[in-house]
């Protein structure tokens, strides 16, 4: 009897709650003709906010006698569909995007493995071993570069990454210590640091790649004790080196935090490549004007999070030769190397973190240079991609024995 007392205050309660909310989200919708400009805009965020659960209400609405009132709530209803439909692409695009695979064969060829992943991924992978091999593996929803690592030590081979390809080749793998997550893998190497020829406890290197930029936040370390690791970083070189300021011996286990963020690209095909047009993705109105485009939110974001755009146009049978080339080459950097004497890259020692207040924008531009000798109308067809980024929190860990 008293659990069916509670289940009632629960059901009660859950109704009430639901109750106040639609309340809400009246208020909001009257509030959207309101003679404040704030208060409208505040209304408008707080539907959008709200989501679906509003949409009712607002086509309701369409049919309001007012015609302000009407042309309001349709606005904010599309917008609300718009983001919805958004979040479901970027859903549906992110295992490609940041490099997800599924792979769950038995006794298959190795051919067939690799033309199961280069379905799932951007890549295009080769083999200089007989690819009728046969192999066994149950990978699912994991990191490419983790699912490859397993392929090595089932093939004895070794897989070389480069890019946009993978490359099976003869013979077994040695690798570093890893760790992995979605869009990308670090590799971790630790040696002993000793200054002005006195042991001063451990430089870890972190290397790092994939298809996500990375940014680390907080590294923590403890010994094999479980005791914690004093950690110190470089505002210029870290996370590619960290001091590990202890005098225990290895292995030591290291976890990241901090934040990824991938890109997924919208299309938005040009009506007429000679006048301007205009799209939304995420907060940003992009606004195509030959040869350039510009994007701009109403209120700043991380710079991370700005995006970035290209210009895909197809040229007329009948135009002429190709204008000069805007594309740059592209340079090679050189990874940094410790200094003599410091666990770091910095020939003074270590600096200070920088603030992590991030930097905002309001948006951003590109002018397509490749374009700029052209006139519109020789385009057949223009099409905007815009590069929407995407921020997801990351967390990880590795053992890294001694050296």
């Amino acid at each position: 009897m008293a659990m069916c007392r509670s289940a009632a205050v629960l059901l009660a309660a859950v109704a009430l709650l639901g109750l106040q909310e639609q309340v809400e989200i009246d208020r909001w919708i009257a509030d959207l003709v309101h003679t404040d400009p704030a208060a409208r805009k505040k209304a408008e965020k707080s539907l959008i906010k709200t989501g679906e659960k509003a949409l009712p209400a607002l086509k309701m609405a369409f049919e309001s006698k007012t015609p302000d009132l009407a042309t309001r709530a349709k606005f904010v209803a599309s917008e609300i569909e718009r983001l919805e439909s958004e979040k479901k692409f970027d859903a549906q695009q992110r295992p490609r995007r940041l490099e997800i695979v599924t792979l769950q064969l038995k006794d298959a060829p190795l051919g067939d493995a690799l033309k199961a992943l280069g379905a799932q991924v951007d890549s295009t992978f080769y083999s200089t071993i007989d690819t009728k091999q046969k192999l066994t593996i149950d990978a699912a929803n994991v990191p490419l570069r983790k699912c490859l690592d397993q392929m090595e030590d089932l093939l004895k081979a070794t897989i070389v990454s480069k890019m946009n390809w993978h490359r099976v080749n003869k013979g077994p793998a040695t690798r570093k210590t890893r760790a992995y997550v979605p869009g990308a893998t670090f590799e971790f190497t630790l040696e002993k640091f000793p200054k002005d020829g006195n042991p001063d406890g451990w430089s870890l290197t972190i290397d790092q790649s994939g298809t996500a930029t990375v940014f680390v936040d907080s590294i923590e370390a403890v010994d094999a004790q479980k005791a914690p690791v004093v950690v110190e970083r470089c505002g210029r070189c870290s996370p590619h080196f960290v001091h590990l300021k202890t005098e225990k011996g290895a292995p030591f286990t290291v976890r990241l935090k901090g934040r990824l963020v991938w890109d997924n690209p919208y299309d938005f095909g040009v009506p007429d490549p000679a006048k301007t047009h205009e799209a939304r993705v995420g907060p940003f109105v992009i606004k195509y004007e030959f040869p350039k485009v510009t994007w701009t939110a109403e209120e700043p974001v991380p710079q991370p999070l700005a995006g970035r755009a290209a210009l895909i146009g197809k040229l007329k049978k009948q135009a002429g030769a190709p204008g000069p080339s805007g594309a740059m080459g592209m340079s090679v950097v050189p990874p940094l190397e410790r200094f003599a004497n410091s666990w770091c890259s910095c020939s003074a020692g270590p600096t200070a973190l920088p603030d992590a207040k991030p930097v905002l924008v309001s948006g951003g531009s590109h002018f397509e240079t490749t374009m700029q000798s052209r006139k519109p109308d020789q385009f057949e067809s223009m099409k905007v991609r815009f590069f929407k980024a995407i921020e997801e929190p990351f967390e990880t860990e590795a053992v890294i024995p001694a050296p």
